[in-house]
């Protein structure tokens, strides 16, 4: 007698479970938390809760743009963040646009006040670069505006010892020593190198380079550029931007974005022809010009959100440590979502999915999905996928999606709960 096994419900479709961006509570690694613990130890809590706030403040007016209205270009046609802006000109009428300089008393707070803040979203696109990019791997990282190496650290908790060497830039001594402080009070990460400036060697060139949450406090336009230009130039495979999630930060994110790919158009279209040509002798020699998004887009083209009411941007929950909810005086709420606008930039052109590629994964079963080979294969496919740019709405018999496709352009699609339920393992 045969019996017959019902398997689990499964939901979510394979690609749907590759596709998924979304992790749960992010929290700072013990050992982190257990330093800077040490570090604020005895430490005058009054004085620290004092500069955190002023830091914040200094946060709230810095847009990296001159803004003077709410109705001011950079924020569109976004009527919430004009909203924010009026308020915040009445709540602080005084919060003229400025940026600290990072002392001791500075750097202390920044670390007990605002390093988990910014670890979780730094965290999260870093984790999902591993996932969509299996086969990356880097070797070598350089952290520009490092602070208190809060990257560094992040992506040791990614990729761990695959590492062999970190490089932090900061213009701030105070906390490049208060990095090398943190980095003292461990014995996993090795070969940590600060200094204060980017030196000029073309030779030196790094696998991922990451700058976070820096180009908002840049003085203007022109010098974000020169150092993006130079933070692209060290870039030996990928750069990573990331920004604060509001107007202007998307804004500084997609103005990096657009320049990266217009100053690789004529590469890429040289990389084409010899591709078109069969021309193997020189395609070797090309692959790393030109340069493709890896994430958050599926295109290459202009961002559709540039000229809309919305701006992309994405959410991290982070657990608070005890020592930012002493800082901030919270009490009862543990945890803490972080907004941030990002790009992923690779160089070389977008890849393309071969033919046999998707009739395999047309076959794949879930069991399959766990093989290393046939991640590959999703990550390449994956290029392609439309991406969901806002919380999906659900309504009386139906749900709203809005994504951006791979055409880049912005679209919206109504799926009908009756038709849903004939699918359930899409979403």
């Amino acid at each position: 007698m045969m019996l017959k096994v019902s398997l689990p419900y499964q939901r979510k479709s394979l690609e749907a479970l590759f596709g998924r961006k979304r992790m749960g509570w992010v929290n700072v690694p013990e050992w982190l938390n257990e330093a800077i613990i040490k570090i604020i130890q005895g430490q005058d809590k009054e004085i620290i809760r004092f500069d955190a706030g002023r830091i914040y403040k200094s946060f709230r007016s810095v847009t990296g743009y001159k803004v003077n209205t709410a109705t001011d270009p950079i924020f569109g046609p976004c009527k919430s963040a004009q909203r924010t802006f009026k308020r915040t000109l009445q709540d602080e009428p005084d919060n003229k646009p400025h940026i600290l300089e990072y002392g001791n008393r500075e750097s202390l707070a920044y670390v007990s006040g605002y390093l988990p803040i910014t670890y979780g979203p730094i965290y999260n696109v870093l984790y999902e670069l591993s996932t969509r990019l299996p086969d990356f791997s880097p070797k070598n990282v350089m952290d520009f505006g490092t602070g208190p190496a809060t990257v560094i650290w992040a992506a040791h908790e990614v990729w761990g010892s695959n590492i062999e060497n970190f490089l932090g830039i900061d213009i701030s001594e105070a906390m490049l020593r208060m990095a090398e402080n943190i980095l003292s009070c461990q014995n996993k990460i090795q070969n940590v190198e600060f200094k204060k400036y980017i030196t000029y060697d073309p030779k030196t060139r790094y696998d991922l380079v990451v700058s976070a949450f820096t180009f908002n406090e840049l003085p203007n336009d022109n010098i974000r550029q020169s150092i993006l230009e130079s933070l692209w130039n060290k870039t030996e495979d990928t750069l990573v931007l990331i920004e604060k999630g509001t107007p202007a930060g998307f804004k500084i994110i997609a103005e990096a974005r657009k320049k990266i790919l217009l100053s690789s158009t004529k590469l890429q279209a040289e990389v084409n022809s010899q591709v078109d040509n069969h021309d193997n002798g020189s395609i070797s020699k090309l692959t790393n010009y030109g340069a493709h998004v890896v994430a958050p887009c599926p295109h290459d083209g202009e961002c559709p959100l540039i000229e809309s009411r919305n701006w992309c941007h994405f959410s991290q929950r982070i657990n608070r440590p005890s020592y930012l909810m002493q800082t901030k005086k919270v009490v009862g709420n543990n945890y803490e979502d972080s907004k941030y606008s990002y790009v992923i930039l690779r160089r070389g052109p977008r890849p393309r999915v071969p033919a046999e590629t998707s009739k395999k994964l047309e076959k794949l079963t879930r069991e399959d999905a766990i093989d290393t080979e046939l991640a590959r294969d999703f990550s390449t496919e994956a290029f392609h996928w439309a991406r969901l740019i806002l919380p999906p709405i659900k309504r009386s018999g139906h749900i709203v999606m809005d994504y951006c496709s791979n055409t880049g352009k912005r679209n919206a699609v109504v799926l009908l709960l009756d038709i849903l339920s004939f699918l359930p393992n899409l979403f």
